[in-house]
């Protein structure tokens, strides 16, 4: 995946984050579509299948079209339903989420399967670029090789929950992105801050080590057994949240 937006330069995250506005155009094909096969022209027109993304189709409906116009990417269902994919999407097209029809991820309880297939393969619509190479019905979804920390947070909804009940300010969540690895992120706007919550504490440490690196550092990361917060109120959101206030090297 392109790095789309300023971010956290997360270990998991640095090759997926999404969503920039761009000179886009919508692309259109049939969404009831139920062949067995999707064409290479399907495919490049935003149609897309469990058929050929298999276990990592992250949708309880078996197929739709992707869409995407002036960074909006969306998608339509067989039932002609359509859904705000993105965050852009979900702030200016006026379509609701597509949480209804977003799958539960079975190896992570609480979260859900990464969508970024279906926000890439819009993303490139915009772009005029090819989409993704579906990886094959065979392919397992990816899974943490270790637990969440009994005394981490369990998921990234949950993180943002915390957050702003400690005080947090996140006037406009966009996210949660998933990826691969089972991280997730929302950022919030527009203060920027970001809230980054990961399936295991390994994953969290590496991360954090990665995010304090030059030549950007946030001045402070807010750090819990897996999750890390870069906003400018860490240090009033501990006193309420917990967690470790870790000054970048540069302070």
């Amino acid at each position: 995946m392109t790095n789309r937006k300023l971010m956290v330069a997360a270990v998991p995250l640095s090759a997926a984050l999404s969503i920039l506005l761009g000179a886009c155009g919508a692309a259109v094909v049939d969404s009831a579509t139920k062949s067995s096969e999707v064409t290479t022209s399907q495919r490049l027109e935003g149609y897309m299948s469990s058929v050929e993304w298999g276990r990592q189709w992250p949708l309880t409906v078996e197929g739709g079209t992707v869409r995407c116009e002036d960074g909006q990417v969306t998608f339509e269902a067989p039932d002609g339903a359509r859904y705000a994919v993105n965050g852009t999407a979900l702030q200016n097209s006026g379509l609701p989420k597509i949480n209804p029809i977003w799958a539960d991820n079975p190896a992570i309880s609480g979260s859900k399967i990464d969508i970024s297939p279906i926000i890439d393969t819009g993303l490139a619509i915009c772009d005029g670029t090819p989409p993704p190479s579906p990886p094959g019905p065979g392919t397992p979804v990816p899974t943490p090789v270790q637990a969440i920390p009994e005394d981490g947070i369990a998921t990234i909804e949950a993180l943002l929950k915390a957050y702003e009940e400690a005080g947090g300010r996140c006037p406009k969540p966009d996210g949660p992105d998933r990826f691969d690895d089972g991280s997730a992120m929302v950022t919030c706007y527009p203060n920027l801050s970001s809230l980054v919550w990961f399936p295991n504490a390994a994953a969290a440490k590496a991360s954090v080590d990665k995010t304090l690196q030059p030549p950007l550092p946030p001045e402070a990361l807010l750090v819990g057994p897996n999750w890390f917060i870069a906003a400018d109120d860490v240090g009033a959101v501990a006193k309420k949240l917990g967690g470790k206030v870790v000054l970048s090297p540069r302070n």
